[in-house]
């Protein structure tokens, strides 16, 4: 689904700072998986221990958050997928800038270097877009409790 600021057929438009994508390569459980949302509601459903939780921390840490904020371990390099040297976490959040490109975040992380974190966005100071659609990484996990 492409995400657009408004629709001509009446459907439910993306508002600033919306999840639109999210990326994950040997991060926790998953080799790779790729999460399309929606503008609506989007639920992700599964029996206990198929990654949904793992899904909230990729984007509380793909945001900058503290991994202790997650709940689980406070060290980055437990989330990298058992055997992996790195892993990497990409949130593409909607930018409605009329014809400008949406918000593309990256994190990775690598063994020897957990706290020498990358960082590259499109755009020049790296938690800008955070600030500016207020994202609160420390409220995510207990308005989803």
């Amino acid at each position: 689904m492409a995400a657009t600021n408004g629709a001509a057929d009446g459907a439910v438009a993306f508002k600033n700072g919306n999840l639109v994508r999210l990326l994950l390569r040997d991060f926790m459980t998953y080799k790779k998986v790729e999460m399309k949302a929606g503008p609506n509601l989007n639920l992700v459903l599964g029996p206990n221990g198929t990654g949904k939780s793992a899904l909230v921390c990729s984007i509380i840490i793909g945001l900058g958050g503290e991994p202790s904020t997650t709940g689980r371990s406070g060290h980055l390099g437990e989330y990298i997928r058992f055997g992996c040297d790195s892993a990497l976490v990409e949130i593409e959040l909607y930018n409605e800038t009329p014809k400008a490109k949406n918000y593309l975040i990256q994190r990775v992380m690598q063994f020897g270097r957990i706290d020498g974190n990358a960082y590259t966005l499109d755009f020049q100071y790296p938690f800008s877009a955070l600030q500016a659609l207020a994202v609160a990484l420390a409220n995510v996990t207990q308005r989803l409790k």
